[in-house]
């Protein structure tokens, strides 16, 4: 684990490193990567870092098919988000990280994932990824208090780590410390099963209201304490209503996406309902 002070240079690190180890093992051709974004949002970008690197390639589709067509003799890896929130709202279906592990494997080439929203717990486990069974190579997380400076971290295999050199700005001693309080917390007893079951609990209230107002939404989906309602039309007006009545949501085009804190509680999670049940009522009118 390499501890960094932003996303940025957790991504730029991370590829580099697997750059400098295929060069230490004789493959200093394998410099390309693919990055996993998806067909749900055509603005999805490159993470932080790695915009202008001309040997990096979004792939804007899950098929199987086309993922196999762009790797060549050039490529070093591909990455993806388990939970895809840069451009909406997406759970990557653990059958697709699966089999990008086979044409990792396949292919010997590095599969890593970006952990930086849906990991350090949010899932319910500590990463998101633990659900599907599918192991990366290398990972990044980041951590962002608003009372610390940020802290990121690059985790790989003991393989990969050969790649590793110097140069990175290493995460200051505010960051580690509130790092250190958020992986104690996380690792408290019965920390995980309360996350889950607020989880659940958030599920179930949110299902509730979906079909309750099926003339509002077209869909609803999630993971732990990742959800999302999805509108027929721009969900921008309806946050603002959200907002007027103190609830605050993160909206990307026709998607709500409710994030709410690790420890919320279960009044949190009823207030925030009713405060959506209210403003769809009044839309309803």
């Amino acid at each position: 684990m390499f501890l960094l002070s932003s996303e940025a240079d957790a991504w730029r690190s991370a590829v580099e490193m697997v750059r400098r180890y295929n060069g230490l093992v004789g493959r200093p051709k394998r410099r390309r990567f693919i990055v996993c974004v998806g067909a749900s949002d055509a603005t999805a970008k490159l993470p932080p870092g790695l915009e202008g690197d001309d040997e990096i390639v979004i792939l804007r589709t899950d098929d199987h098919a086309a993922l196999q067509a762009e790797v060549d003799v050039t490529t070093a890896g591909i990455l993806i988000a388990p939970v895809r929130t840069r451009a909406g709202f997406e759970v990557v279906p653990g059958s697709v990280l699966a089999r990008l592990r086979e044409t990792a494997d396949e292919y010997g080439i590095i599969l890593g994932f970006d952990e930086t929203f849906c990991g350090l717990g949010r899932s319910g486990m500590l990463w998101a990824h633990e659900w599907t069974g599918v192991t990366p190579d290398l990972m990044v997380a980041s951590h962002a208090p608003a009372d610390a400076p940020p802290l990121a971290a690059l985790v790989v295999t003991q393989r990969l780590a050969r790649g590793a050199f110097g140069g990175s700005p290493l995460a200051d001693g505010a960051a580690l410390l509130a790092g250190h309080a958020l992986m104690e917390a996380l690792s408290t007893p019965g920390f995980q099963e309360r996350v889950q079951n607020r989880s659940w609990y958030l599920e179930d209230q949110l299902s509730a209201l979906f079909y309750r107002r099926r003339a509002a939404f077209t869909a609803l989906g999630g993971l732990g304490l990742m959800q999302a309602l999805t509108l027929a039309a721009d969900a921008e007006p309806m946050r603002a209503k959200l907002a007027e009545h103190g609830l605050l949501i993160r909206t990307t085009g026709s998607v709500l996406g409710l994030f709410p804190p690790l420890t919320v509680e279960e009044s949190d999670i009823d207030a925030a309902v009713s405060c959506i049940d209210m403003v769809c009522a009044q839309e309803e009118r």
